[in-house]
């Protein structure tokens, strides 16, 4: 594995918006730029790469091209899932194993979507010239090695970790708005990778033996689900999708892990910071991104300050953050480069004198206080410099 430096440098996210049969209608126009930005690295992770189609919309003729070679993007595109299979294997006539669990067994499989490959290859050819470079930075992964490290993860919990099951049950109930105070489970496998979950669940809150094999159904995908995302995390090197939901499972599991919600949260920062700022938020079909900026303000030194900077605005109010934004030293820079103050920056650099609205004759010593005001009073502040220049440099509107 990549080292925690290269990790929290790299995000796998999706950005895609789906309607209720599951296909793409828009993306998260902000959230792109916002990972671009923030990230050395975005793995996009693509839903057939419907999501791309409307990226190649927004950024023009190359503008992916130029984020792919400039190794800022990489495309993730993959319907793996882990689907419990104990009710339905005997209408669906498992080979291994077909028998038909009770409500309170479960059993899991690989679900993935048929012919994944040729539909990737087919949404490649309908992108053209954009397709042809995506292809060349399409992460694959060896399917085989992945799915023993998602169940290496997920059995590991349900045989030895039976407190992080549980915490997963107790945020289920809690989401029903039960207060699972007196919960109690026990896990058995009762067959080689069948596991029945045991629970009070009915006895204690009053519940139907189909609701209660449903919420601890609930529990055990989301486990699942945190399973495969550390997967991903190690595959790719990269930071995922853990967020403050998962919190809960993460203090099951170990606490220790649960600081990754902090790197996670970068984004949530950039958002807040930007809010409070009264910047722009991009949204697609309203705004189009320049490509030769984004990447020219990604790798300024300033984007770099903002990144860095952006970890401490946690401990910082809505208040303080704002008088950060828009404090005495933006002011004065605002003044600064007004036409005014670019007219007498300019005089005084080439020696000249002016006379001040109170008849005072500024010479060339006046370029000492000049250089004092820009310098100390004034300093280039990279925070601002981001926000107010870099930022909103990129985004035209349509």
């Amino acid at each position: 594995m990549a080292p925690k430096e290269q990790i929290t440098r790299r995000l796998l996210a999706p950005i895609a918006i789906q309607d209720g049969k599951n296909k793409v209608v828009s993306v998260d126009l902000g959230a792109f730029v916002r990972r671009v930005l923030l990230s050395d690295t975005y793995i996009l992770q693509s839903v057939w790469l419907e999501d791309v189609a409307l990226l190649a919309g927004v950024f023009g003729p190359g503008g992916l091209t130029q984020l792919f070679q400039a190794g800022a993007l990489k495309i993730y595109c993959e319907s793996y899932a882990v689907g419990e299979t104990g009710r339905m294997r005997a209408d669906l006539n498992f080979p291994d194993n077909n028998k038909r669990l009770p409500l309170g067994s479960y059993s899991f499989s690989v679900l993935r979507v048929t012919d994944q490959d040729k539909k990737i290859e087919n949404a490649l050819v309908n992108l053209g010239a954009e397709g042809e470079e995506a292809s060349r930075h399409l992460v694959s992964i060896s399917l085989t090695d992945f799915s023993a490290q998602v169940f290496e993860g997920f059995y590991g919990d349900l045989r030895h970790n039976q407190s992080v099951v549980k915490a997963a049950i107790a945020n289920e109930l809690r989401k029903q708005g039960i207060k699972p105070k007196r919960l109690q489970t026990l896990i058995e496998e009762t067959d080689p990778e069948d596991f029945r979950v045991e629970t009070n669940i009915v006895s204690e809150y009053g519940m139907s033996g189909e609701r209660a094999h449903q919420i601890v159904l609930r529990a055990l995908m989301a486990l699942s689900g945190l399973d495969q995302r550390f997967a991903e995390m190690k595959t790719h090197s990269a930071l995922c999708g853990i967020t403050e939901a998962d919190r809960p499972l993460l203090q099951g599991k170990f606490s220790m892990v649960a600081s990754l919600v902090d790197s996670s949260n970068h984004e949530r920062r950039f958002e807040r910071v930007l809010s409070i700022a009264g910047m722009p938020n991009p949204v697609i079909g309203d705004t189009n991104i320049d490509v030769e900026k984004l990447l020219k303000v990604r790798e300024s030194d300033e984007c770099r300050a903002f990144r860095d900077w952006l970890a401490s605005t946690d401990s910082l109010s809505d208040k303080e953050l704002k008088e950060r934004i828009s404090g005495m030293t933006s002011k004065i820079r605002q003044a600064l480069n007004s036409k005014l103050g670019k007219g007498i920056r300019f005089l005084i650099s080439n020696g000249l004198s002016f006379a001040g609205p109170a008849g005072v004759v500024a010479g060339p010593l006046a370029s000492v206080i000049d250089a004092f005001i820009l310098e100390r009073l004034a300093p280039k502040d990279a925070i601002l410099s981001f926000l107010i220049e870099g930022y909103p440099s990129l985004l035209k509107r349509e």
